[in-house]
């Protein structure tokens, strides 16, 4: 008997690919220059991270899809992945620094 976690094979095949190092290096160079590109003298917080790469996850997944539409769960799981990968803002830490911060660790894709 399969799981109620267990996804569809082609479910899960979305799922893989969203959280590919590829991908995920890929959204956070674009959240790196959009907080880089506003305002980056100003202070930036896990809210603002937060929100920040729930948009990114929710572009990329509307851009990747045939039919511009997005479905909250495979949103809410890469934007967890993505989250997850990033670093955690500093106390104290400004946009731009922390974008320095996200490039650095948002290594080389896979």
């Amino acid at each position: 008997m399969a799981h109620r976690t267990d996804l569809p094979q082609p479910d899960e095949a979305l799922r893989r690919a969203d959280a590919h190092p590829a991908t995920l290096h890929i959204l956070m160079r674009r959240v790196a220059q959009w907080i880089r590109t506003t305002a980056p003298h100003a202070g930036f917080t896990l809210d603002d991270l937060d929100e920040i790469t729930s948009s990114t996850t929710w572009t990329h997944l509307k851009h990747a899809s045939n039919t511009g539409r997005v479905d909250r769960p495979r949103h809410s799981a890469l934007h967890a992945v993505l989250v997850a990968a990033m670093p955690t803002p500093r106390d104290g830490e400004t946009r731009g620094e922390y974008a320095l911060r996200l490039i650095a660790a948002s290594g080389r894709p896979s």
